[in-house]
């Protein structure tokens, strides 16, 4: 059963909605959907006022700009239309200058030659895919050459698959399909391990005040802030070091995003009240961060390159455990190492170096870090 939420206050002015409740990007949910014909597609929202719907899953119904729907269990057909990745061990062989290895019914042959250079961080090459097996010679000459790698494959809704992408210790190959797309070598992995590029903060002033002073603080800052759109605040607590200066730092920021998404506990948001006068007040959400963009179900590669070819785009960050690809479109100040988090992340960020987006990468220095209690 389909249920409209009318009680949803939107706020388009800043390209994600804003409720009386935490709008979040629930992970739990399928992120394109077809329920009795009509296509939906999800959107930051919360459902607390709908308990009959799945828990946190709201949706645009993608012929109708703004609208927003949640969805319990009725008699209509219902089709995730996402596409669906996995990952497998496989058997891979070098002979003559090409890389050979299986999948799901496929042999898959690629001519690398060289690897690409630091510089060029990837390049294309050709690959072949045939559906027919091995002879048994190659399969015997196979096992004795082979070394396993980890293969990241995404199917389409309709089983159709979508691209691939080969981790093995010295390549790693990204093919997308159907067959005569290009393939490429990148460099393993794009973008720097449990680092992430922020934009500048600057310290509270009363450091030895409790949380929900602070929080007000940053709130205020912002709301006296002409073309402040929503803040963000790291605590520091009971002087555990962090990432920063170990110093509760609030940082104004004036980009439009489309989503909320889970992150450190000790990092919050909140809206200006000044930007939008017509909202009541509305409390600061924990453990979430906002993102100009958010991709699911893309390799590390496509990250990059959607990042890469779009001119507004300058960071960008992708989630191995889950292939999700976030991007922003501010200019980043400095780099924060993130590998103290528990549980460890798994995640690769990037830096957009087209000389056409006005500033040079390398000048982002890396700040802060954990040093423990």
């Amino acid at each position: 059963m389909m249920v409209q939420l009318y009680s949803l206050t939107l706020a388009c002015l800043v390209g994600f909605a804003v409720t009386q409740n935490t709008e979040l990007f629930s992970e739990k949910c399928c992120s394109k959907k077809n329920v009795g014909g009509v296509a939906y597609t999800q959107v930051p929202g919360n459902t607390t006022d709908f308990p009959t719907c799945k828990p946190g899953c709201v949706y645009e119904q993608d012929d109708l700009p703004n609208s927003r729907f949640c969805f319990s269990t009725g008699e209509q057909p219902v089709m995730c239309t996402e596409s669906i990745s996995s990952a497998q061990v496989v058997n891979v062989t070098h002979k003559n200058g090409k890389l050979s290895f299986e999948s799901s019914g496929l042999s898959h042959s690629c001519d690398i030659g060289s690897p690409p250079t630091d510089s060029e961080k990837y390049k294309e090459i050709t690959c072949t895919h045939i559906g027919s097996e091995r002879h048994a010679s190659e399969t015997a000459e196979t096992a004795e050459t082979a070394e396993t790698a980890t293969l990241i494959s995404s199917l389409s809704s309709t089983g159709s698959l979508e691209w691939i992408s080969l981790h093995t210790d010295d390549e790693w190959i990204h093919c997308s399909f159907p067959p005569g797309r290009p393939c490429y070598w990148i460099l393993p992995l794009l973008g720097e391990k449990n680092v992430l590029y922020v934009e500048g903060a600057f310290p509270i002033q009363n450091q030895d005040a409790n949380l929900t002073t602070q929080l007000s603080e940053c709130s205020n800052d912002c709301d006296r802030n002409d073309t402040c759109i929503f803040w963000t605040f790291s605590f520091l607590q009971d002087h555990h070091s962090r990432n920063h200066d170990d110093k509760s730092e609030c940082g104004l920021r004036h980009y439009d995003a489309c989503c909320l998404i889970e992150t450190n506990p000790d990092q919050w948001f909140g809206i200006s009240n000044t930007f939008f006068p017509l909202l009541p007040p509305l409390p600061p959400i924990k453990g979430v961060v906002a993102v100009w963009k958010l991709i699911k179900n893309v390799s590390n590669f496509y990250c990059f390159l959607i990042c890469y070819l779009d001119s507004d785009c300058t960071t960008w960050t992708w989630e191995f455990d889950q292939n999700k690809c976030s991007l922003n479109n501010y200019k980043p100040t400095r780099k924060i190492p993130i590998g103290y988090a528990s549980p460890t992340p798994n995640l690769y960020s990037g830096c957009n170096d087209r000389p056409d987006i006005g500033f040079y990468c390398n000048d982002v220095k890396t700040v802060g870090g954990y040093q423990g209690l």
